[in-house]
């Protein structure tokens, strides 16, 4: 037993250790992205590189490439050109995609604002995905991944704004595609339910969008 517990410490102490992203930078960056959101040009562009500076300090983390591939989609839908509207939207979708291989069971440990890192990389996902043209062809991933998030066993007991965020999408995607009004309300169940009504809400999700 002895053996074993010094092998595992020595095992911890080899392993990588996460990188813990600078909240006030993080915080300073998703900021300037919501500006862009909102329809503000420039404010993309701060986005990209505000991302792309975080991502120096850590490149490994899947969350800020959603994040960054996110505000570069945003410089797609801004740019008047139309070769520069696919370069952007292309590079976004390209390090989405990366940030989705790069998610491991580390991630569901891994927490920014009380939110598992998988989680939230995967919300940004999906909501970039399911907003696209389909000439993307990101359709089938984004119900993918909205479908991963609504049967998380951590979305459960994740921030309350954190589910109301992925109800919210879940919601204007259910409406969209006319699911049965049963669906419609056991995903509202998943932000205003208790745990209990949540957790039963997510075993009749299982294959929504499967």
């Amino acid at each position: 037993m002895k053996t074993a517990l010094l092998l595992l410490a020595l095992a911890l102490s080899l392993a990588p250790a996460a990188q813990a992203i600078d909240t006030t930078a993080f915080q300073s960056a998703f900021g300037i992205l919501q500006k862009a959101r909102s329809g503000d040009s420039a404010a993309a562009d701060a986005s990209v590189a505000a991302f792309e500076q975080l991502l120096r300090q850590d490149p490994g983390n899947p969350l800020l490439h959603a994040y960054l591939g996110s505000s570069a989609t945003l410089q797609g839908s801004h740019a008047l050109l139309p070769w520069n509207k696919m370069k952007y939207t292309e590079d976004g979708l390209a390090e989405i995609d990366k940030a989705l291989r790069l998610l491991g069971p580390q991630h569901d440990q891994q927490n920014l604002r009380g939110v598992p890192i998988s989680l939230e990389t995967r919300l940004v996902a999906a909501s970039t995905f399911l907003a696209l043209p389909g000439l993307f062809k990101r359709s089938t991933v984004g119900h993918q991944q909205l479908q991963a998030l609504l049967t998380h066993p951590e979305l459960a007991t994740s921030p309350e704004g954190f589910r109301r965020s992925v109800v919210d999408l879940a919601l204007k995607t259910a409406r969209r595609e006319q699911l049965p009004t049963a669906r419609i309300t056991a995903i509202g169940l998943l932000a205003s339910g208790s745990e209990t009504e949540r957790r039963a809400a997510q075993t009749q999700l299982k294959e929504i969008w499967q």
